[in-house]
């Protein structure tokens, strides 16, 4: 038997048929440093659940990941497929349907199915067409499929964190791997498409540290540092399996760092030399608003705890979501400035979504709020899906495009923010490294990451978008230079490289425009067919 698994197709970013411009296969650029210009972080990410699901069923099965619509039909021609999937999200849903409409016409033998949180639509049936939905968690859904054992052990794919990663303009190698140590969350926010789709609950794919060290030893890079981005919607909430995780890192003294998703009470648990002895290097935390408290977020002081991390090197990315039902103009103002004038390194602004499956969907459906508007707008930054009582469409993409570039204007790039706080965590570790061994480590992988982030900031300097992100830029250098010397003769040749590169990039986009597809990905497993 042979599976295909595919992403929908490309071009992505693009106003047409099936997607919107608004709507960009990469998630910083597309939702987080969109307004940074040739400052933001781009990259695209592979589709991690389908390549879970690959690694853990037994037939032969290809993947697909950013394919045009003539290399998805021509794999279809070329192989006699017995089942082809298809991952897609709310706002690729018509995509989703075509490509089911075109392996009915090249392969009608196969079976179709298709998956992702765009499966919790209303009409997803009628709208797509396949033979089978697969909803909430695919691994074990296909093994049921398959005749399978649902529950023998999982084995993770060895999967590399980015794809096509530039930063001002330079290409630049994926160092990580995705790590994926279990799906959903059992804080049940009433907008969280992640936690409602696996029924407001955790499910771990290993349970304990010692499970979680063996697979994260296995997908290692041999012989290198490896960065994990953990793919858990609230990996520091189950504190058990992350105590024991740490402490057996640090007897291994693994050279491994750790950027994860967590909420705020799940953060202050854990002291933050704790954290830095584990190698966490990166929180995204939702804080969502301080004008609408959630019950996650009670008793936080979100600029302590950010300034908490940030004095150890851990950068922080804030989520804020914009036009919830409460906000005014007033307070949907506060929520923005509020939100900037915490200094995290990157910022989230997304728009309230209330996605199909989640309460407050079924919230605003019964109360007639859901507006009639097709799928590909319901992406988070552009027009709001529902009705707002204050705010009309077109001023709350505005809105939304000007939140982002307040932030840029007044905190400066964030690749500036991160450099200044990964200097921070070196500057911490210096004092308190000496005769432990784990800290000497964690020492030179700060000392690496600060010297990496040294040739960057020339560019942030020349480049700087406003006077003030100048004048910050210009203080952050001179305190890497007291810390570091100046540039030695290579390092100052690549940031010099750097920079004409990143003026390269700039004439780019004013030229052409942002939008850049990512390169067609084909992986196999147990295939022996070419």
């Amino acid at each position: 038997m042979n599976v295909l698994l595919a992403s929908v197709f490309k071009p992505y970013g693009v106003d047409d048929e099936f997607g919107r411009a608004d709507n960009k296969m990469e998630l910083f650029h597309n939702q987080v440093t969109r307004e940074q210009g040739v400052f933001s972080m781009r990259m695209s990410h592979h589709s991690g659940g389908l390549h879970l699901i690959a690694s853990n069923i037994k037939p032969a099965v290809r993947i697909l990941d950013f394919p045009t619509m003539a290399e998805f039909e021509q794999e279809i021609r070329s192989v006699g497929y017995d089942i082809i999937g298809i991952s897609f999200i709310v706002p690729n849903a018509l995509k989703a349907a075509h490509m089911v409409k075109r392996i009915r016409a090249l392969s009608p033998r196969s079976r179709v199915v298709v998956g992702g949180h765009g499966a919790a639509i209303d009409d997803v049936v009628e709208l797509v067409r396949a033979d089978d939905i697969c909803r909430g968690e695919g691994v074990r859904w296909f093994r049921d499929l398959l005749g399978e054992e649902p529950s023998r052990p999982l084995v993770h794919p060895v999967l590399d964190d980015a794809v096509d990663r530039r930063i001002l303009g330079m290409p630049v190698p994926s160092t990580g791997r995705v790590f994926m140590p279990g799906v959903g969350c059992p804080n049940r926010c009433n907008f969280c498409s992640t936690s409602h789709f696996f029924g407001g609950r955790h499910h771990p794919f290993w349970s304990t540290g010692s499970e979680l060290y063996d697979q994260l030893r296995r997908i290692e890079r041999p012989g290198s540092p490896t960065d994990f981005w953990v793919l858990d919607e609230n990996f520091l909430k189950f504190e058990d399996r992350v105590r024991d995780l740490a402490e057996i890192v640090a007897w291994h003294r693994k050279p491994w760092s750790f950027g994860l998703f967590s909420s705020a009470e799940a953060v202050n648990r854990y002291e933050p030399d704790f954290l830095v002895r584990m190698g966490v290097r990166f929180i995204w935390l939702g804080m969502e608003s301080t004008v609408v408290p959630y019950p996650k977020n009670q008793g936080i002081d979100f600029r302590e705890l950010i300034q908490r991390l940030q004095s150890r090197g851990v950068s922080v990315l804030i989520s804020t979501i914009l036009f919830l039902e409460e906000h005014d103009r007033q307070s949907l103002k506060k929520d923005v400035d509020s939100t900037i004038g915490l200094e995290s390194d990157l910022i989230q602004f997304m728009q309230l979504g209330a996605p199909p499956g989640t309460p407050l969907y079924r919230k605003f459906k019964s109360e007639d709020k859901i507006r009639d508007i097709s799928y590909i707008e319901w992406h988070g930054q552009g027009e709001l899906p529902y009705k707002h009582p204050v705010f009309s469409p077109p001023e709350t993409h505005r809105l939304l495009i000007e939140a982002f570039r307040s932030d840029f204007h007044r905190n400066g790039p964030s690749i500036l923010r991160i450099a200044h706080t990964y200097l921070k965590g070196h500057e911490h570790l210096k004092t308190r490294a000496k005769g432990d061994p784990v800290l000497e480590m964690r020492l030179r992988l700060a000392q690496d990451r600060c010297r990496k982030s040294q040739v960057l900031l020339p560019a942030c300097v020349k480049l700087a978008p406003s006077a003030e992100a100048r004048e910050k830029a210009i203080e952050v250098q001179a305190r890497y230079r007291e810390a570091f010397g100046g540039l030695d003769p290579i390092r100052f040749a690549l940031s010099q490289a750097v920079l004409a590169a990143a003026r390269l990039e700039d004439r780019r986009i004013r030229e052409h425009g942002d939008v850049l597809q990512p390169t067609t990905q084909r992986t196999s497993y147990r295939f022996s067919r070419s």
